[in-house]
């Protein structure tokens, strides 16, 4: 982490792995991961190209992974607004309802 931290000027730390497998399974590590990427870059349309291909059976589970990257982005972003050395998410990210 501390060679991330040295080359970059914000690191958002978190468990996604634990996301995935909050989402319903962890196959969905790469969804979580794009949706938090979906935050911080002008890409409006990723959930619907999710929707369009990933198989049906593991839709749910890649919709919520994708939902809880969006919700980590938010949380670290609420968090270290005002914090100009703010480098991780802190708590745990409440689940999707």
């Amino acid at each position: 982490m501390k060679a991330l931290t040295d080359t970059c000027e914000r690191v958002i730390e978190y468990d996604a792995a634990q996301l995935a497998l909050d989402a319903g399974h962890p196959q969905t590590l790469n969804v979580v991961m794009l949706g938090t990427l979906s935050r911080m870059l002008p890409l409006t349309a990723l959930e619907d190209v999710v929707a369009e291909h990933v198989s049906q059976k593991a839709l749910d589970a890649n919709i919520r992974g994708f939902k809880l990257g969006q919700r980590i982005f938010g949380v670290w972003f609420s968090d270290c607004a005002h914090e100009s050395q703010c480098s991780h998410v802190h708590g745990p990210v409440e689940p999707l309802t």
